[in-house]
């Protein structure tokens, strides 16, 4: 190598690392959680009418004889159907909680705002590395692709206004080859909470709950005040540890109607927490979206 090469190469690195410094945190992380990924297609192919191939299966009643593969089905003594995989146009629409709530933490790690945006992130660089279409439902902008459009989102989620004390799910359309993930707390009105979801029958999709340790442990005990993120809702008791067990009985209610409403949508339910590492939630989410496809 010589030295006008290292010299090069050394302008490039310090290009890079000065760029690299000035995009929002989450996207860094995820950008790392995403790279551990076997590269290609994440788990949401499918079969159908297309021109690759996809898969033998064996014959079922009902399937024509031209779709028999006499070539496969000659080496068993069992007929195969050879499919083809679906080329339809998918695309993602992620919704990130950015509420007020959502800035809780109550410890050294990360509020649960930046563990939503690192995990709907790191999900849509995997959508896009599968050549799918990825966009933000928190402002209603159509899906769009490659790295450009994610980091669109990130600049976004890192200066999100954060007006409202808690999340609401925003209308979501019903639209073919079309997929939703929906990340939040869910910690607010329960009403409103139900009264938007209800109104994705027909739509995919998976929901994520994103709970601070503190908020499944309940560790206060004597003399506590509590105040709700936007301030407007104070409350102050001098034996908390008396109040524990009817918070658990709420908070585990809340996550079995999530969970109970997620099934009769044919969504799929998760709660993560925000010590809990990254990686087997994004697994579950793909695995999820398969699922729900």
């Amino acid at each position: 190598m010589t030295a006008s090469t290292e010299r090069a190469g050394a302008v490039l690195a310090e290009r890079a690392d000065a760029e690299s410094r000035l995009l929002p945190p989450a996207l860094l992380t995820a950008r790392r959680l995403a790279s551990a990924f076997a590269p290609g297609r994440h788990g949401r192919r499918r079969p159908g009418q297309g021109e690759e191939f996809w898969q033998f299966r064996p014959a079922r009643h009902g399937d024509a004889r031209r779709s028999l593969d006499w070539r496969r089905s000659a080496r068993s003594d069992r007929l195969f159907v050879r499919e083809r995989e679906a080329q339809i146009p998918h695309s993602l629409m992620i919704w990130v909680d950015t509420s007020r709530s959502m800035g809780y933490f109550s410890g050294e790690h990360p509020p649960k705002v930046h563990c939503a945006s690192v995990t709907a992130l790191a999900l849509a660089l995997l959508a896009v590395r599968g050549e799918e279409k990825v966009g933000l439902m928190n402002f209603g902008a159509k899906p769009g692709s490659g790295q450009a459009q994610v980091e669109r989102m990130a600049y976004f989620l890192s200066e999100a206004d954060r007006d409202r004390e808690f999340g609401e799910p925003p209308p979501i359309e019903l639209a073919g080859g079309r997929q939703h993930v929906l990340i939040s707390d869910f910690l607010g009105p329960w009403e409103r909470i139900e009264f938007y979801l209800r109104e994705a029958l027909g739509a995919e999709g998976a929901i994520l709950q994103i709970l601070d340790p503190s908020e499944m442990r309940f560790p206060f005990a004597g003399r506590t005040v509590f105040l709700s993120a936007g301030g407007s809702v104070q409350h102050e008791t001098f034996q908390a540890r008396g109040i524990r067990s009817g918070y658990l009985e709420a908070l585990e209610e809340r996550r079995s109607r999530l969970a109970s409403l997620a099934g009769s949508l044919g969504w799929q339910f998760r709660r993560h927490l925000t010590t809990s590492p990254y990686a087997p939630t994004l697994l579950w989410l793909l695995g999820a979206l398969e699922r729900t496809g």
